[in-house]
């Protein structure tokens, strides 16, 4: 039937032509001389004896690792030459009776002598007060030392004044432990009487009353809160929520629904007495 085709229509089913014969661009596989593969025995001895100069590449853990021992070791040096060379008594700086001398830490660092003097003043007569500063910087470094010419005075400050704010921040007050206790030693060297203890600073004012006032005043909060949610703000003014009472169900309805139910059955029993 294809013979019956015209010419434009047979010359759609004619073969293309052969490809061009490109010669291949890497060597004749019968052309090949590949190296013979051989063992690595002789290489065993190099692999078991290496340099003396190799030095092994340190991984990321191993670098972590070593950089928190240096820093662990240094500490350690630096608490024991401190706690060597600290001794109290041969300070130039430190005056008084240690018997009369208060402690006060955590201090703020815009607190001033003038400002520790109107505070503790009011329990006796003060003859030094000491805020300690940095050695190299002189920054202010939280504490203080206030002594007192009478050693009665000094207890009744240490008595009332553990945990008043001061400057907006709750000071501790505690004797001076530096010259009275044996084989003390400061907080900066290792040892002090613990943490700062920021947690329980809450504990220190009457929680309990607060409680309990707390408990007495829900009820009234509770009701402000539902009495304002029903009104919304506008312009300064208060507008009825009429999209809330939109959606809660109103008594009303209720009782318009419950007569129109009466209604229907007295009429039904008086159409049912007509027809008899």
């Amino acid at each position: 039937m294809t013979d019956k085709l015209p010419p434009p229509l047979l010359a759609l089913f004619a073969p293309r032509p052969p490809l061009r014969f490109l010669p291949p661009t890497d060597t004749a596989p019968d052309n090949r001389r590949t190296a013979r593969i051989t063992g690595v025995a002789k290489f065993l001895e190099l692999l078991n004896a290496p340099e003396e100069s190799y030095v092994p590449t340190e991984t990321k853990a191993e670098e972590i690792q070593r950089l928190r021992q240096e820093k662990r070791e240094a500490h350690e040096t630096r608490l024991k030459e401190g706690a060597e060379s600290w001794n109290p008594n041969t300070d130039p700086l430190v005056k008084g009776d240690p018997y009369q001398t208060l402690f006060i830490s955590r201090l703020a660092f815009d607190v001033t002598e003038q400002d520790l003097d109107d505070e503790f003043g009011r329990y006796g007569q003060i003859e030094r007060i000491r805020i300690v500063r940095d050695k190299n910087s002189g920054k202010v470094r939280g504490y203080a030392f206030i002594v007192f010419a009478r050693e009665k005075d000094m207890r009744a400050a240490y008595k009332d004044m553990n945990g008043v704010r001061i400057k907006g921040r709750r000071v501790l007050v505690d004797v001076e432990r530096g010259r009275t206790v044996k084989s003390w030693k400061p907080r900066r060297l290792g040892g002090g009487l613990g943490g700062r203890h920021y947690t329980k600073a809450g504990l220190l004012r009457p929680v309990a009353k607060d409680r309990e006032r707390d408990r007495f005043r829900q009820p009234d909060r509770d009701r402000e809160r539902h009495d304002g949610d029903r009104y919304r703000g506008r312009d300064g003014g208060r507008e009825w929520d009429r999209d809330r009472e939109r959606d809660r169900p109103r008594e009303r309805d209720h009782d318009r629904d419950r007569f129109r139910d009466r209604h229907d059955r007295d009429r039904n029993g008086d159409r049912s007495r007509w027809r008899r």
